[in-house]
This record gives C-alpha cells, sequence and structure tokens, in this order.
C-alpha cells in the first residue's frame, strides 16, 4: 500500500462522512446545509448531484466562505469516489468549518439512483 493510501484510509476513520440514502434524506428534509463537489469542471459537466455546487479541489480553501450564510453552516463535500474529498474536509475542518464527506462519492449517490430507479 502507497503511502499516499495509508493517509487516506487514515483521513476516512477520522473524518465525519455522510452516506447518499441519508444525503438524500437531508435534501427531502431541506435540512441546511451545504454541498460542494471538488471535481474538476469537466467531471462535473458529466453528471451531478442536485443542488451540488461545483469548487474544483485547488480552489476550494479560498472560496468556501462564499457559499455559506453563516460559518457554522454545515458543509458536505464529494469528488468522484474518495480521495479529493477527504484531503478537502480535512482542511477545511482544520480551518475550524464543520465539514463531513459524502462516503464514496458522486459514484455512491449515482448507485443510489439506479437502484431506485431499477
Amino acid at each position: 500500500m502507497s503511502v499516499f493510501e495509508e493517509y487516506l484510509q487514515k483521513l476516512e476513520q477520522s473524518l465525519p462522512h455522510i452516506s447518499a440514502d441519508e444525503l438524500k434524506q437531508w435534501q427531502e428534509d431541506q435540512l441546511d446545509f451545504v454541498l460542494v463537489d471538488v471535481r474538476q469542471a469537466e467531471e462535473f459537466a458529466k453528471g451531478y448531484i442536485p443542488g451540488a455546487t461545483n469548487i474544483p479541489r485547488p480552489n476550494l480553501e479560498a472560496s468556501i466562505e462564499t457559499l455559506l450564510a453563516n460559518p457554522k453552516q454545515v458543509i458536505i463535500v464529494h469528488c468522484g469516489n474518495r480521495g479529493r474529498s477527504q484531503l478537502v474536509c480535512h482542511s477545511l475542518r482544520d480551518m475550524g468549518l464543520d465539514c463531513s464527506v459524502l462516503l464514496g462519492g458522486y459514484q455512491a449517490w449515482v448507485e443510489l439512483e439506479t437502484d431506485a430507479a431499477a
């Protein structure tokens, strides 16, 4: 296992996560949160979770406050699967923000939607 993979596993164990099912319920309940897709614009253009704002990882930390109604607002971040969102969430939590990761990222959302349509 690579050093990077070990680091991601350590982050996964220490960061709060939300499942795709929970996210769907939060959306249906209209809870107050910000959903941020940290994938590149080209990836976002191919498909995204409704309500998500795309801010690619290199720009996120400097831009996140423009999305928040208040500094205590919950932030849910996701990428395609797991890597980038773990890194971003760790960084945002270091900044004192309330951030969680969508477990499995966009891939998990697509699977949830596919199962629901079947």
